[in-house]
C-alpha cells in the first residue's frame, strides 16, 4: 500500500502507485509526517516544535496559516481566541505552587519521622535500663549458690519491678519449650 500525502500530512493509503513511491505499512498513519523524503513517525522521534493548522492538526513543516507550538506529539491543544496552547504546559506561579506544596509535605514528613524516632529512643533507653537491671539480677542469682547458707538458706535478692509474676511464669514457660 502506497501513502497518499498532502503536504506533510499522511492522509490515507492506497494500491495505486504515487509518485513519491512512499510504502505504508501500517493501517494507522495519524502520526506520520512527510519530511520531504521519508516518512517519519512524529510521537517517536522526539519532535517538539509543531505547525497547527485552523483545525488543530500538528505539521513538521511551517507554513503561513499555521501558527509554532512547543509541545509534544501527545500532547492536547486547546484554542483560545484563535491561538493554539497547551493546558500541560505549566506556567511559572503552577510550577512554585506544586514546589511549595512538596516542600510543605517534605516538612511534615520530616517531623513524623523526627518524633517518632524520638520515641522509639525513648523507649530503647527505658529498655536499656531495664535490660541493665536483669543483667545484674541474672549476675546475683547465677551467685546464689556461692551463697553462705546455701542450699538450706537462700536470698533470692529482688527481681526487676518490670515484670509481674504472670509475665514471669509465661517467660518461664516459653524457655522451657
Amino acid at each position: 500500500m502506497y501513502a497518499i500525502i498532502k503536504d506533510d500530512l499522511v492522509v490515507g493509503r492506497t494500491t495505486q502507485v504515487q509518485s513519491h513511491h512512499l510504502i505504508l505499512n501500517t493501517a494507522q498513519f495519524a502520526h506520520l509526517r512527510f519530511n520531504g523524503s521519508t516518512l517519519v513517525d512524529a510521537n517517536q522521534l522526539g519532535y517538539t516544535t509543531f505547525y497547527v493548522d485552523g483545525a488543530g492538526i500538528k505539521h513538521i513543516t511551517p507554513a503561513d496559516d499555521r501558527q509554532a507550538v512547543y509541545c509534544h506529539f501527545s500532547d492536547i491543544l486547546t484554542s483560545e481566541d484563535g491561538v493554539w496552547i497547551t493546558p500541560a504546559v505549566e506556567t511559572e506561579s503552577a510550577v512554585e505552587a506544586e514546589t511549595a506544596a512538596k516542600t510543605s509535605l517534605t516538612e511534615t514528613m520530616q517531623a513524623q519521622c523526627q518524633a517518632l524516632s524520638e520515641r522509639i529512643l525513648e523507649e530503647m533507653d527505658r529498655r536499656m535500663d531495664e535490660l541493665a537491671e536483669w543483667r545484674a539480677y541474672r549476675q546475683f542469682v547465677s551467685k546464689i549458690p556461692q551463697q553462705e547458707g546455701f542450699p538450706n538458706q537462700i536470698d533470692w535478692g529482688t527481681p526487676p519491678s518490670q515484670l509481674t509474676q504472670a509475665q514471669d511464669q509465661k517467660s518461664i514457660d516459653q524457655a522451657v519449650k
